[in-house]
């Protein structure tokens, strides 16, 4: 008699509704008929996933899961702790289920079994992050953990607008911090180290050129103040301050990491940075609209389509734009010798 695979079958009852109470006769035969001997597990806690398929028997041929995106997660976290890796087939059963959509799995719970059963195994690619792994995703921020802390009951009565509660009660205990951010006024009106024309110049040599944004500001800046020793000496006081901090932060990472003070910081600051650049790209509109040339107004509209909607790489849009830009310059020079 042939000797009959062996298969584990591991499911969240309470994901999505409990929808898997009525499909779980059914789910099981599609198993059985399929050659397989079971093993059914419902999760009872967080992280139970986790400890069971770590300490699963090497002798399954199948592990089949079925849940949300944080079930999964916890299947394959099990599963990356194992010596010997088995197949993983999913069912997805949860409010979202990201993961089961990027792979095209049916959401059809039926059909899903059936695929996990009869389908071809396929390699996935997994992510480690603090020594955590991911299949699809890893976020941070503070909004990041609303997923994980929505009361599933929450979840079964509202499904995705359990999320977006979830996430509008974060937003009367976001935390904040003073900070001082330098921009465009700083340089051009209060120190008048360029004018606004420079402040084009600069801002579109350093986006073209290799290298880190900063250092390839502070060289230009620098050589437009001293010549060669201001160059030099902007690129010291840009790289060496970062270099010392980042030096010191390594030698006490772990501290750091888990410092919730310097968590906060880094989350408030990420606001302040959108809000800076948001603030350069108004400014830097304005001063193109300003110009009235009809090419300079399409070519802003046509290069913000081009990378925001089609993707385009940002150097090909640069050096589209210089050459754009020679060419008006040589018609330019030409109609004025003419005229002169």
């Amino acid at each position: 008699m042939e000797e009959r695979k062996k298969l584990y079958f591991i499911y969240n009852p309470h994901s999505g509704r409990e929808q898997i109470r009525t499909k779980l006769y059914h789910i099981l035969q599609i198993f059985s008929d399929a050659g397989y001997d079971l093993a059914v597990c419902p999760t009872r806690e967080k992280k139970d996933a986790v400890r069971r398929i770590e300490l699963l028997p090497d002798d399954y041929d199948l592990v089949v899961c079925s849940g949300g995106d944080g079930t999964i997660d916890e299947v394959v976290q099990g599963m990356m702790r194992r010596e010997v890796k088995i197949p993983i087939g999913y069912i997805p059963s949860g409010t979202v289920n990201d993961f089961a959509r990027s792979l095209k799995i049916p959401r059809d719970m039926l059909k899903a079994a059936r695929l996990a059963v009869e389908g071809t195994d396929f390699p996935c690619d997994m992510g480690t992050f603090n020594k955590e792994h991911f299949v699809y995703i890893a976020a941070f921020g503070i909004f990041t953990d609303v997923a994980y802390s929505t009361n599933q009951n929450i979840k079964n009565v509202l499904g995705h607008m359990a999320y977006l509660l979830e996430g509008m009660k974060r937003l009367t205990n976001v935390p904040s911090c003073h900070m001082r951010i330098c921009s465009r006024e700083r340089y051009v009106e209060e120190l008048e180290w360029l004018e606004e024309e420079e402040m084009l110049d600069v801002t579109a040599i350093t986006q073209s050129a290799p290298g880190p944004l900063p250092v390839n500001a502070s060289v230009i800046i620098g050589y437009r103040m001293a010549g060669i020793v201001g160059a030099l000496t902007a690129i010291l006081g840009t790289i060496l301050p970062p270099m010392v901090i980042i030096s010191v932060i390594s030698v006490f990472y772990e501290q750091f990491r888990t410092n919730p003070y310097i968590a906060t910081a880094l989350e408030v600051m990420r606001a302040g940075v959108a809000a800076v650049i948001f603030d350069v790209v108004i400014n830097l509109a304005g001063n193109v609209v300003k110009t009235k040339r009809i090419l300079y107004i399409a070519m802003m509209v046509i290069a913000f389509v081009a990378t925001y909607l089609l993707d385009v790489s940002a150097m090909i849009i640069i050096f589209v734009c210089l050459g754009i830009g020679l060419i008006d310059l040589f018609f330019t020079l030409r109609t004025k010798n003419r005229k002169g």
